[in-house]
C-alpha cells in the first residue's frame, strides 16, 4: 500500500507511464480500463502535478479505436476523482475538443454520453459551454450527429436558459423535420415535448401544434405513431388546445405556421394553392402533392415502387406500415430544395387547417389509422412512455408494441366498468371536455361499422375498448352497444366479428 507521494514518484509513475506508451494495444487497453483507479491513488496526495490526465489525453487520442473507446468510458469517473483546477481548464475543454474531431462513431457516442452524464457534477456556469457545444450537432450536416442529441435531449433541455428554448432551440427542431432521414424526424417528435413545460400557449397554438399534426402525416410509420403521443402530451399541458386540434386552426393561421415551421418569411404559392380542407376533399390534395409512392423501410432508406400494379398492392397492403401517400421520404432532404420546401409546406397548412378529424376521412387507410391511435392515446386509460431513443439504432423495442400500449388495453379488460387507473408505463391522459370524446367516439363507430379495410375496422373496435371509461353510459347503451352488436353478427371479416365480440365484453357491464 503506497501511503507517500514520493513512493508513488519513485516506483509506480514510470511503471503507468510505460504501460501508457507500450506498442502493444493489449497493454494500452489495460491502462485504459485502470486510469480511473490510478488517477484516484495519483491524486490522493494532495499534488495536481502528479495528475495522469495528460495520459488520459494520450489514450483518447490512441490510433486504436477499442483504446479509445475504453478510455472514453472511464472519461466521466475520471473527471470526477481529479482536482478542480485540472478539471476546469485541461479536462472539459479536451472533452469539447474531441467531441468535435473525434470520428468514429461508436468513441463519439460514448464521448457524447460521457459529456451528459457528466453535467450534473459540475457548476451549471461550468456545464451550460459544453451543453451549447452538444446541442450545436442539431446544426450538424450529418444525421448521427444529431441523433446524438436527441438521446440525452431530456437531460440537455433541463440546463438550457428558459428564453433560448423558445427563441433557438425550438426553430432549429422545427426546422429538422425536413431532413430525409427518419431517425432524425423521429427524435424531432420524441424531443419536442419536452420542451411544453418552457413555452407559452401562443407559441404552442401558432407553431408546434400544426407542426405535430403535420408530423401525423409523415411518410415513416415509427413518426407517425410517435406524433400521436406527442399530441396527447400537448393536450395534457394545454388542454384548451383541444378544438384547434380536433378541428384545425383555420386556412389563413395555417399558412402562416406553415411558413412559420419551415424558417420562412412568407409561403409559397405551392401552400396556396393546395387547398386546406377537411374531410374527403383533403385527401386528394394530399394525393396530389407527389405523383410517385416511395416506401420508406426502418433503415431509412426510399425505395421507388415501379410498376402500376406494384403501387396499387402497397397503397392496400395493411401489413406494409410506411407507406403513406402524401409526402415520401425523397420530399425530405438535408438542404431542401424550394420544391422540396413547398411541399412541406403544403402539407403543414392542409394538416393544420383540417385538424385531427380531417384523418378520419382520408382516402388512405394510413391516415385513417393513424385517427384511430390519435384518439386511443388522447382518451385512453393513459399516454404510452416512448422507448428510450437510440442514437445508434441499437433499440430492442423498435417496431414492438410499447409496454404502455400493451398495460393499456390489460387495464381496460380487466376493469371493464366505469374509469381506470392509470397503467404503468404510462403518463396520466389529458383532462378534455367529454363533449369532443363523443364526437370522436361517433367517428371511431362510422370507421368500425363501414370501413373498406378490415384492419381498420378492427382498429377502431379495440380504440373503443380503449376510450371506454370516458364514454357516457347513455352513449354506450344507445350508440356504442347495438352498433357492436351489428358488427359481431354481420361483418365479412372474421377478426373483425372476434374483435367486436371481445369489445362488447367490456361495454356489456357498463
Amino acid at each position: 500500500m503506497i501511503t507517500d507521494g514520493s513512493e508513488f514518484d519513485s516506483s509506480v509513475r514510470p511503471c503507468i507511464d510505460k504501460l501508457a506508451s507500450d506498442t502493444a494495444r493489449d497493454s494500452r487497453r489495460a491502462m485504459a480500463s485502470s486510469i480511473t483507479n490510478l488517477q484516484q491513488v495519483a491524486c490522493s496526495f494532495d499534488n495536481p502535478s502528479r495528475s495522469l490526465h495528460q495520459i488520459m489525453i494520450n489514450l483518447l487520442e490512441d490510433n486504436e479505436v477499442e483504446t479509445r473507446r475504453i478510455a472514453t468510458s472511464q472519461f466521466k469517473e475520471f473527471c470526477l476523482v481529479s482536482p478542480q483546477s485540472i478539471l476546469l481548464t485541461v479536462l472539459l475543454p479536451q472533452l469539447r475538443e474531441h467531441l468535435f474531431v473525434e470520428q468514429e462513431e461508436s468513441v463519439r457516442a460514448e464521448l457524447v454520453r460521457c459529456a451528459v452524464a457528466l453535467l450534473p457534477s459540475i457548476r451549471r456556469e461550468d456545464s451550460l459551454p459544453l451543453v451549447q457545444h452538444i446541442l450545436s450537432f442539431l446544426n450538424d450536416s450529418i444525421a448521427q450527429s444529431k441523433q446524438y442529441v436527441f438521446q440525452h435531449f431530456s437531460e440537455l433541455v433541463a440546463l438550457m436558459p428558459t428564453n433560448e428554448v423558445q427563441l433557438t432551440l425550438l426553430p432549429s427542431l422545427l426546422r429538422l423535420w425536413q431532413d430525409k432521414n427518419w431517425r432524425v424526424r423521429l427524435g424531432v417528435v420524441q424531443s419536442v415535448p419536452c420542451l411544453y413545460p418552457s413555452l407559452p400557449e401562443s407559441c404552442v397554438r401558432d407553431v408546434v401544434l400544426p407542426a405535430n399534426l403535420a408530423w401525423l402525416r409523415d411518410p415513416s410509420w415509427y413518426v407517425r405513431e410517435c406524433a400521436c403521443r406527442s399530441l396527447a402530451r400537448l393536450l395534457r399541458v394545454f388542454p384548451s388546445l383541444c378544438k384547434e386540434v380536433l378541428n384545425g386552426v383555420g386556412q389563413k393561421a395555417a399558412a402562416a405556421a406553415a411558413a412559420a415551421v419551415a424558417g420562412q418569411s412568407q409561403v409559397p404559392n405551392a401552400t396556396s394553392s393546395t387547398p386546406a380542407a377537411s374531410g374527403a376533399g383533403a385527401s386528394n390534395s394530399t394525393l396530389t402533392l407527389n405523383n410517385s409512392t416511395t416506401n420508406t423501410t426502418p433503415a431509412g432508406n426510399p425505395t421507388s415502387l415501379s410498376g402500376q400494379s406494384q403501387s396499387i398492392a402497397d397503397a392496400n397492403n395493411p401489413s406494409n406500415p410506411n407507406s403513406v401517400t402524401g409526402l415520401t421520404n425523397s420530399s425530405f432532404s438535408v438542404n431542401a430544395s424550394n420544391s422540396a420546401l413547398n411541399s412541406i409546406n403544403a402539407l403543414t397548412a392542409q394538416a393544420a387547417a383540417g385538424g385531427l378529424k380531417a384523418l378520419a376521412t382520408d382516402s388512405n387507410y394510413h391516415l385513417r389509422q393513424i385517427y384511430i391511435t390519435a384518439v386511443q392515446t388522447i382518451w385512453g386509460p393513459g399516454i404510452p412512455d416512448e422507448s428510450p431513443y437510440s442514437a445508434t439504432g441499437e433499440n430492442p423495442d423498435m417496431g414492438i408494441c410499447l409496454p404502455g400500449v400493451r398495460n393499456a388495453y390489460n387495464a381496460v379488460s380487466s376493469k371493464p366498468t366505469g374509469p381506470v387507473s392509470v397503467p404503468e408505463c404510462c403518463q396520466p391522459p389529458p383532462q378534455l371536455p367529454g363533449t369532443h370524446l363523443s364526437a370522436c367516439a361517433s367517428q371511431l363507430l362510422r370507421l368500425a361499422a363501414d370501413d373498406v379495410v378490415a384492419n381498420v375496422r378492427i382498429c377502431s373496435v379495440q380504440a373503443l375498448q380503449l376510450v371506454s371509461g370516458g364514454l357516457d353510459k347513455k352513449f354506450i347503451q344507445k350508440e356504442v352497444v347495438p352498433v357492436l352488436k351489428k358488427i359481431s353478427e354481420s361483418d365479412s371479416d372474421a377478426d373483425v366479428r372476434f374483435y367486436a365480440l371481445e369489445s362488447m365484453t367490456v361495454f356489456g357491464s357498463v
